[in-house]
């Protein structure tokens, strides 16, 4: 059984990834998710925040797209 396991090598030559963070929702939806978020647990005000930057960062552009290489 051993023989029949094969290793095989790959080279990555790009990575794509897409944040889901309410961006396609309403403003109303997203400011009541933050608020919410916001009056949590530590790691959910921390999710309320990355809510509020990831809003900043695609300003106009809710699909974020070709800048979701900028998330980081």
């Amino acid at each position: 059984m051993v023989n029949a396991i094969v290793g095989i090598e790959i080279q990555v030559e790009s990575l794509t990834r897409k944040v889901k963070a309410s961006q396609n929702h309403p403003e109303r939806n997203r400011a009541g998710v933050k608020a919410g978020l916001a009056a949590g647990t530590a790691s959910e005000q921390a999710m309320s925040a990355f809510i509020s930057w990831i809003a900043e960062l695609t300003e106009g552009d809710l699909e974020l797209g070709n800048r979701g290489a900028a998330v980081g």
